[in-house]
């Protein structure tokens, strides 16, 4: 490594998690200072905003038919207060899933930018990195090959979420709940693929990150915000790519530590 040799989270779980949660804001401030990483970030941008918007608009074409397949609310005033309730519920949500499928899907499509600014970080932190696939075959096959990955984080993204929005039958506190395990549920599995997104390039096991809980919930609790206001996300992919990339560097180092051999003693 070049000069950065001491680049990665501390050894200890808390110390590790701090670390990781500070990568987002470092990661949005690498790319407002860096012209390159500012030139990439108009590709994901353009993508994610514009594959979102018109899912976006197919979730809100939604929410109608889906509140009167749901339930059968009374008449008068009652109904009519019931009706804009569970409209904004199934509002919101609907349009927290159109973003994150959004961002999901945007990323294989944005492969080429994406792995350019992870690159370049690479090169930032270690002082040498592999040239990016930038041929149009490679960059059609990353893509085909993380449609794979991308799709079924998004199932079990969806199929979590539809198990959480049980919570909402806890008295007093269900739609709090709700609010809370979702916005958990989709800062964990952002966070886990923008750092499972260098995994490969890396040579980091796919277990890496079961083991290394504390760098993913880190980063989690950096995404958060992001899911709380799910529109930032539409110019965040970038960023959040940039931070996993950074992650994703720190949890091969520490794999690194982990299997280096002992140095030997010094023999006077």
């Amino acid at each position: 490594m070049s000069g950065r040799a001491s680049f990665g989270p501390p050894r200890n779980p808390v110390g590790a998690f701090g670390w990781a949660a500070l990568q987002l804001p470092r990661a949005f401030l690498w790319t407002l200072r860096e012209k390159e990483l500012r030139h990439l970030l108009v590709v994901p941008a353009m993508i994610t905003s514009g594959v979102t918007i018109l899912l976006c608009a197919g979730a809100l074409a939604l929410v109608h038919p889906l509140e009167a397949a749901l339930v059968e609310l009374p008449s008068g005033v009652l109904g009519a207060l019931a009706s804009i309730g569970l409209s904004v519920v199934l509002g919101a949500m609907l349009l927290l899933a159109a973003i994150f499928t959004g961002w999901q899907l945007s990323g294989p499509i944005a492969a080429s930018a994406f792995e350019k600014m992870a690159l370049f970080v690479q090169r930032e932190v270690t002082g040498e990195a592999p040239e990016p696939t930038i041929g149009g075959t490679a960059v059609v096959k990353r893509a085909l090959r993380g449609l794979f990955p991308s799709t079924r984080r998004l199932i079990i993204w969806a199929l979590s979420s539809i198990a959480s929005l049980s919570l909402v039958l806890v008295p007093g506190v269900g739609p709090l709940l709700v609010v809370i395990a979702e916005t958990a549920i989709g800062a964990i599995f952002l966070s886990h693929g923008a750092i499972a997104d260098n995994r490969d390039r890396l040579g980091l096991p796919r277990r890496l990150l079961l083991r290394e809980p504390a760098l993913l919930l880190g980063y989690a609790l950096a995404c958060a915000p992001l899911v709380l206001l799910p529109f930032s996300m539409l110019v965040a992919a970038g960023p959040v790519a940039v931070g996993g990339a950074l992650v994703a560097l720190g949890a091969h180092r520490r794999a690194t530590l982990a299997t280096a051999p002992a140095a030997s003693p010094v023999v006077t």
